[in-house]
């Protein structure tokens, strides 16, 4: 019974989770030193991303001349073996600029789960410097993931983290990992 009750939800979880991609496509060449290995004997790697782009200001509109807004968005996806995306954690900071000092800001940060035997446990770290009124602002988090094995609860944690500046001239800088 539980054989076929683990078999069904592994078979859920591929079915779920179709998010196949390779990691090649994600621009890192990815070999056995990026793979960490939980101890249910699965291959994890984890390929960082990031975007970003301009947004407009929702009041002062004479700062598109002197500065300008932009969001950016940097994470961490962690993929099986099976190059399946199993989860993401990300930071995204949208921010105004004068060219001397950051006139707006907002961040948000998230982590989400795509298969069923994963499950996101929150954020257990979190650092903030600089910010509005600032020449730059830093923010650094970190969340906590873990994989669930039936019957047994989390049986591997993972802790991705996301480390970002902007700046008052629009210049940004990012980082990621596990």
């Amino acid at each position: 019974m539980i054989r076929r009750f683990i078999f069904t939800l592994m078979i859920l979880t591929s079915l779920l989770s179709l998010n196949l991609v390779t990691a090649n496509a994600n621009g890192l060449e990815v070999n056995i030193q990026y793979w960490k290995r939980s101890t249910q004997g699965t291959y994890y790697v984890a390929i960082p991303f990031e975007s970003v782009s301009e947004s407009q200001p929702l009041k002062d509109i004479y700062m598109i001349s002197a500065g300008g807004c932009k969001i950016f968005t940097k994470g961490i996806d962690i993929y099986n073996s099976l190059q399946i995306k199993v989860a993401t954690y990300a930071q995204e900071i949208s921010w105004c600029y004068d060219g001397q000092k950051i006139t707006s800001l907002s961040r948000t940060r998230w982590g989400t789960v795509n298969a069923p035997i994963y499950q996101f446990n929150g954020h257990i770290g979190n650092t903030e410097s600089g910010g509005k009124g600032q020449a730059l602002y830093r923010a650094w988090t970190q969340g906590s993931f873990c994989e669930i094995a039936p019957g047994m609860g989390c049986v591997w944690n993972f802790y991705p983290w996301v480390d970002q500046y902007v700046f008052s001239d629009g210049s940004y800088w990012g980082n990621a990992g596990w």
